[in-house]
């Protein structure tokens, strides 16, 4: 059987915890991994299968907050908010108010904090916001 060259990405604290002791080759450690993971068939390895799976979906979900705060970083909310006004009046015309939730929609679509932009459209004079608001009609 032979080898295959592969790219593996090891959680940073970890690595530096483990890659000092290992008292084999990190190829030969994979293999030994992969074997007692494909063997193991009790609720212990089932449950760290599970956990392992989960710890890499945090690890996504992590990197994922992580790009949008650097993406969100330097720039100006205020900018941003505003240019979602137009869809904000147009539901409140539509209705005579704006509910939240409608709100936090809007901020979600657009990838922004829903906190902050309802604030900044409570804000806002001549706009009424309420908690809930039913879909306008068109």
């Amino acid at each position: 059987m032979g080898k295959i060259k592969t790219t593996v990405f090891v959680d940073e604290d970890l690595w530096l915890l483990a890659k000092d002791k290992l008292d084999m080759s990190r190829g030969d450690f994979i293999d030994y991994a992969l074997t007692i993971y494909l063997m193991e068939d009790s609720e212990i390895s089932r449950l760290m299968k599970k956990g392992a799976k989960l710890q890499s979906e945090l690890n996504q979900l992590i990197g994922r907050i992580q790009s949008l705060e650097q993406k969100n970083k330097g720039i100006d909310k205020d900018k941003i908010y505003s240019e979602l006004m137009p869809t904000v009046y147009r539901i409140h015309d539509a209705l005579g108010y704006i509910g939240k939730n409608q709100l936090r929609k809007i901020a979600t679509q657009n990838e922004l904090n829903p906190t902050g932009f309802i604030k900044f459209v409570e804000n806002q004079e001549n706009i009424e916001v309420k908690k809930y608001g039913a879909l306008p009609k068109y």
